[in-house]
């Protein structure tokens, strides 16, 4: 007949040496709240947030999708859009009530009537434009093949911009500082730095070859990039010189939001939700209700926080 084995005894220097690594670890968990489940549409991918006026909020599709809701996420409408066959890779809202979607397939969309009509311009045959940034009438797009093109007037008109050594790179990301200052990030590990409106660009050391999805500044010193494999990076020289965080995760980490200096997340592939409550020195990991792919993220006031991703999933939390 089967017996069982014998428990294993452990030595003492071996609950030490795991109590130390539990103690040690970068990552830690937080006691799961109520996710609030908003709306879903499975026909849909949600890829990018953007705040408006008031309770204003919009999010882009594929396949031309764009919604807009009027109470903090609370409700979404869709929008009608002269797109069908183009995602629409990021949204932003404009100073005046504009707002500007950009596409995959080199084109740009923009609306002044808070979205209920929309003009398209195809700015140039290119895989794609993947991110935009704004300051009072400064406009950045960027994209594949280190596409970049700025407008200074609003979207009136644009004017391309190179950037040496990007032509094989990927922007996902530009921050606008202010008129003169930038960031961007992007394909293996890129991160540079413009302080002349964006049209002089110099690339910075990073400890990565991974690929960076997002980048935030969350003080003049402090900032974090994030990106595939678990790649999560902080500044704190003001972007100078940056340094990996070890999460001990694969995931891919799509997105990264604050509410201030001290509360924000990175949110990524398979309901990767990390949260922090110390300016980025402990990170602890909240689950979603379902392994939606999170790829944005918001904080609304009161410290709630909006998160969207596939099938059109829209979840809030209140992270008090």
């Amino acid at each position: 007949s089967y017996k069982s084995p014998m428990p294993r005894k452990f030595t003492f220097r071996e609950v030490i040496l795991v109590s130390m690594v539990l103690v040690s670890a970068s990552v830690t968990a937080e006691t799961t709240v109520s996710w609030q489940l908003i709306k879903t549409h499975p026909s849909e991918c949600f890829l990018s947030l953007a705040p408006a006026q008031g309770n204003t909020l919009y999010v882009s599709s594929w396949a031309g999708g764009i919604y807009s809701s009027k109470d903090a996420g609370d409700t979404w409408n869709k929008r009608p859009t002269p797109w069908n066959y183009q995602w629409c890779t990021s949204v932003r809202a404009l100073p005046g009530g504009s707002v500007l979607v950009t596409g995959s397939q080199g084109a740009i969309m923009t609306s002044t009537d808070q979205g209920k009509t929309w003009v398209s311009t195809l700015l140039k045959k290119v895989n794609g434009f993947k991110c935009s940034a704004s300051y009072g009438t400064s406009i950045w797009i960027g994209g594949m093949n280190g596409v970049l093109f700025k407008s200074e007037d609003s979207g009136g008109s644009w004017n391309e911009i190179k950037i040496p050594g990007t032509e094989n790179s990927l922007i996902e990301k530009i921050i606008a500082v202010d008129a003169e200052n930038l960031w961007l990030c992007g394909t293996n590990g890129l991160i540079m730095q413009s302080r002349e409106g964006g049209y002089h660009w110099v690339s910075k050391t990073t400890p990565t070859k991974k690929h960076l999805y997002d980048m935030v500044f969350t003080s003049k010193e402090v900032g974090f990039a994030a990106g595939a494999g678990g790649t999560l990076m902080r500044t704190q020289d003001g972007g100078q010189t940056w340094q990996g965080v070890p999460l001990g995760l694969q995931e891919e980490l799509d997105a990264l939001a604050f509410m201030d200096e001290g509360l924000g997340v990175v949110v990524g592939g398979h309901g990767t939700v990390l949260v922090t409550r110390d300016g980025g020195n402990t990170w602890s990991p909240i689950h979603t209700p379902e392994k939606y792919w999170i790829h944005d993220a918001l904080f609304l006031p009161d410290h709630q926080l909006l998160v969207v991703g596939s099938e059109g999933v829209v979840l809030k939390r209140d992270l008090n």
